[in-house]
């Protein structure tokens, strides 16, 4: 289930108060959103003249793994350049996979400037808030997904805060991300503090506490 900013159903907008309503993409659409389009949704194209959007965008997955000093390793990471790199590297990775899926493959939500190590002070710039929400231990464990999604924008809209740009079933879950104008990392300090804005919003569903810093990374569509 994907839902994306451009498709809202807007028809409200003019004679009430509520934010615009999400459209739920059916089977074909959903389909058709694979690890490229995933990735090219998080980091799309640059725009409004920034040149912002470079550098790399980190990868990881939970696969043991024996590094070169003969060590057993849980956790593998490695880097692409954003853009049609890292679109086809996404979707080279899971059509390689057996069964056409690759388990426990994440991928970074923001860019880093080098690609040696994923790091808070390697920020490149900040392109997108996000959160992780884990409802199935909650009161809405159980639920269709849509149902979930649509309590939450309800919440949200009580709350004066925008709905996501788009939102994704991870498989445990939900993925809420909310894009913005591409910024410098010195804009940090104000960007955890809508961070921690939407956490505290959406606590009731479960939403991941740790889940909250900039140089994290979530689930690839499709593993």
């Amino acid at each position: 289930m994907v839902v994306l900013a451009v498709a809202r159903v807007n028809d409200t907008q003019a004679t009430t108060n509520f934010l615009p309503r999400f459209r739920f993409c059916d089977d074909v659409e959903s389909k058709a959103f694979g690890p490229a389009e995933h990735m090219r949704a998080v980091h799309p194209p640059n725009g409004q003249g920034t040149g912002l959007r470079r550098g790399f965008v980190f990868w990881g997955q939970k696969i043991k793994w024996i590094d070169k000093k003969g060590r057993e390793r849980p956790w593998k990471s490695w880097s692409n350049k954003v853009g049609s790199e890292a679109e086809f590297v996404a979707k080279d990775l899971i059509a390689r996979g057996k069964h056409q899926t690759v388990n426990n493959l994440y991928f970074s939500m923001q860019t880093f400037r080098r690609p040696t190590r994923r790091g808070i002070w390697n920020l490149g710039a900040l392109g997108c808030f996000f959160v992780d929400i884990d409802y199935k231990d909650t009161k809405w464990g159980g639920q269709d997904p849509r149902i979930v999604m649509n309590a939450i924008l309800a919440v949200l809209d009580e709350a004066g805060i925008p709905a996501p740009s788009f939102a994704m079933d991870s498989g445990n879950g939900l993925h809420l991300v909310w894009l913005h104008t591409l910024v410098l990392p010195q804009a940090l300090p104000r960007w955890n503090l809508v961070q921690e804005r939407l956490l505290e919003a959406l606590k009731s569903f479960g939403a991941d506490p740790v889940a909250k810093d900039a140089a994290r990374v979530l689930r690839l569509a499709r593993s």
